[in-house]
């Protein structure tokens, strides 16, 4: 997953990615 992508799901409120799945960002 893009990071674009997740800041955008992030701005939408949705925290469904675990963290462990972030670390590998």
């Amino acid at each position: 997953m893009d990071r674009e992508i997740f800041e955008k799901l992030v701005e939408e409120g949705i925290d469904l990615i675990p963290k462990k799945f972030l670390d590998k960002l």
